[in-house]
């Protein structure tokens, strides 16, 4: 990996217009002293991927790979025109001044030649700057982070919509409840009034600047059998700031709090969108026992 590093850092994709016959290197001395392929050789494992693949690869001395250019180009296409196409994408929802390229990756001759000639003068006013040691900026920043926890991000946009799913009543001249399927709930053959589908209920809409210190909530949920002995919210993201319904496309299960509660109490639901988690509480407004649950949820799709 460490050889696979150092190739991905150096290659600079104005060479190929130098020489396009000269190869990439990558040593793998380290890979073969180690004996990690096993009873393999390096060169049958050569062999197999040129009679697979139809590549170029030469080896020499045993220990070191040549890889044609355009084909060692090839290999980090894939990932480069993903980060184009998001960066792309930001800069369409909010105009920026600056894009930073952090990371080991950003180390990449190809990567900021692409970025820049993507974005530097396409964008009125927009530059791209490379920090000396790109990959220490992400270390550098988690520490700083850590320090002014609480400080460092007061508010930001919800680009996702959050909320819970309930039991809804049944109305057979509701189409969406007809189309879905939804039938009548019976228990010892008597008629319950409500289905175990859940509608989606929204905490939180796409769009919503909330605030670190904000909590969104819902109250008066209660039991629907007549023996169960608690609630169990279950917590959904969704892409469709009007999604209605928790099989509907774009919804995803981010988790579930569960709270004790019997028939004649009631609980209520609440999220809070912290720093680098989100935090469901779920609470019995009877007795007041409260349950936490910490969502694993990347931050930055807040």
């Amino acid at each position: 990996m460490k050889a696979w590093e150092d190739t991905k850092i150096q290659f600079d994709p104005s060479e190929m217009q130098d020489d396009a016959a000269t190869p990439v290197r990558l040593n793998l001395a380290a890979l073969v002293g180690e004996g990690i392929l096993g009873e393999r050789s390096l060169k049958s494992c050569v062999d197999a991927y040129n009679s697979r693949y139809g590549g170029g690869l030469i080896l020499k001395r045993g220990t070191t790979i040549l890889m044609p250019l355009l084909q060692a180009s090839s290999l980090f296409m894939k990932v480069i025109n993903k980060i184009t196409t998001l960066v792309r994408e930001l800069l369409d929802e909010k105009p920026m001044q600056y894009i930073y390229l952090v990371g080991g990756f950003a180390e990449s001759k190809m990567l900021q030649a692409r970025v820049k000639t993507e974005f530097e003068g396409r964008y009125r006013g927009l530059r791209v700057i490379v920090p000396m040691r790109p990959q220490l900026m992400v270390v550098k920043g988690a520490v700083l982070f850590g320090l002014q926890k609480g400080s460092t991000i007061q508010s930001r946009v919800a680009r996702s919509t959050y909320g819970i799913g309930t039991a809804i009543e049944y109305q057979p001249s509701n189409p969406d409840h007809v189309r879905r399927g939804f039938r009548w709930v019976t228990s010892d053959g008597v008629q319950q009034r409500y289905v175990k589908v859940d509608r989606f209920r929204p905490l939180v809409k796409k769009g919503d600047k909330i605030r670190v210190s904000d909590t969104h909530s819902e109250s008066g949920f209660h039991t629907l059998e007549d023996d169960q002995t608690s609630i169990c919210f279950t917590l959904y993201s969704s892409t469709n700031p009007t999604a209605c319904f928790a099989d509907e496309p774009g919804m995803k299960d981010i988790g579930r709090v569960t709270v004790p509660c019997v028939r004649g109490q009631c609980s209520g639901v609440a999220m809070s969108f912290g720093n680098t988690e989100i935090l469901a509480t779920a609470k019995n407004e009877s007795t007041g026992v409260v349950q936490n649950a910490h969502i694993s949820f990347n931050f930055n799709n807040l």
